[in-house]
């Protein structure tokens, strides 16, 4: 077994060491100053625990030698029984300079990305066939790459617990923020905000937990003191949405950044949002009636979709927005009355460096609920 294990496995045992004794401190009766004590232990202990992960885990991280990767991709589009297959090649220089290219039959999944820099990414150039890295990507390149990205929207000032977690016969210990509405989220989809990081007894990450969905991870290969999953499963409702296996993953032999540089074909992407940077500012936001649903032998109007639809966007650099339909996965009569609205919504420019820009962004609705523009929402303070 490689030494990098073994620490990771010290590490591992001192840390869980370390929680025994604060969970007989919180289950044990005691004073109420004593039980503020043991939560604050936990929240310290929780966030050592994080940024080991962060540490360990994938891909992105400053200092790696240059890589190569492939990877096989099934994925199940939206409507259909049988999924479809796609392969995934990346080549890296470093965090801001890599290249992904993704090859299918479908079109909807053949394409290529780049990044020169952090401020400038390109993609092939869209068609009606659909390709779009921007939802692609968090269920194939990223979900292997950076799996923890969205551990950036968690300050250290934000309270987080420890918990146990049964799983595949293991008991894994999870991560998570207790309280996610205390906090600058949308309350009706905190999972898209904070996620609940479960880890086993070597601090390989297993799963990211959200209240519909699951991300699985294993088969773990070391790689420049890093651990990454080689499998990675997306379930949402006890349905399998996509799986990617890693088949190939080493040090980039010969690395040439002008195998980075946009090609024929490839036009500018607008600027993404990392979690941690300051989100987009709304100005006025508009919701929709539930669409109803047919169904065979009943009449419409008697039921109605139901559940989370994510909606990405274009903020133009005035604030206006444009809505990428293909991007929005579901049934049409929900595709309709979300990108009608959402084109009437408006933004405070973006701006980066003093300067406004174009940036992607997405925006979630929750169907089983009445909607509130996020400016009416209660917040509450976030703890100190």
């Amino acid at each position: 077994m490689h030494s990098f294990f073994f620490s990771r496995g010290r590490r591992f045992l001192a840390l869980t060491s370390l929680l025994a004794g604060f969970t007989l401190a919180v289950s044990a009766p005691a004073a109420l100053a004593q039980a503020s004590d043991a939560t604050a232990s936990l929240n310290t202990l929780a966030h050592r625990i994080l940024n080991t992960e962060i540490q360990t885990n994938g891909l992105k991280a400053e200092g790696l030698k240059p890589w190569h990767m492939k990877v096989d991709l099934q994925l199940m589009p939206p409507g259909k029984t049988k999924p479809e297959s796609a392969t995934l090649e990346v080549w890296s220089l470093g965090t801001y300079q890599w290249k992904r290219v993704y090859t299918s039959k479908d079109r909807m999944y053949d394409g290529t990305e780049l990044s020169v820099s952090r401020f400038e990414q390109y993609r092939s150039k869209p068609d009606e066939n659909g390709f779009d890295p921007t939802t692609l990507n968090p269920i194939a390149a990223r979900a292997v790459i950076d799996p923890l990205y969205l551990a950036g929207n968690i300050l250290p000032n934000y309270e987080l617990t420890v918990k146990g977690a049964p799983m595949d016969g293991l008991t894994l210990k999870c991560v998570l923020v207790p309280n996610p509405t205390a906090y600058d989220v949308d309350p009706a989809n905190p999972d898209a905000q904070f996620p609940t990081v479960c880890f086993d007894s070597n601090m390989h990450l297993k799963a990211l937990l959200g209240s519909n969905a699951l991300v699985k991870y294993d088969d773990f290969q070391p790689f420049q003191g890093r651990s990454v999953a080689r499998d990675v499963k997306l379930v949402a409702k006890g349905v399998q949405l996509a799986e990617a296996k890693v088949t190939l993953l080493e040090e980039w032999a010969g690395a040439d950044a002008a195998q980075l540089k946009p090609g024929k074909g490839i036009v500018s992407e607008p600027y993404q949002i990392e979690p941690g940077m300051p989100q987009p500012v709304s100005v006025h936001e508009e919701g929709f009636p539930r669409p109803a649903k047919l169904t065979l032998g009943a009449r419409e109007g008697g039921f109605y979709y139901t559940g989370m639809v994510s909606v990405p966007i274009l903020i133009k650099k005035d604030g206006s927005v444009k809505v990428n339909a293909k991007g929005i996965m579901q049934e049409q009569p929900v595709q309709d009355a979300a990108e009608d609205a959402i084109n009437r919504w408006k933004f405070k420019p973006y701006l980066v460096d003093g300067q406004p820009i174009e940036v992607g962004y997405t925006v979630h609705y929750n169907l089983d609920k009445p909607f509130v523009p996020s400016y009416n929402r209660p917040k509450a303070a976030p703890k100190p």
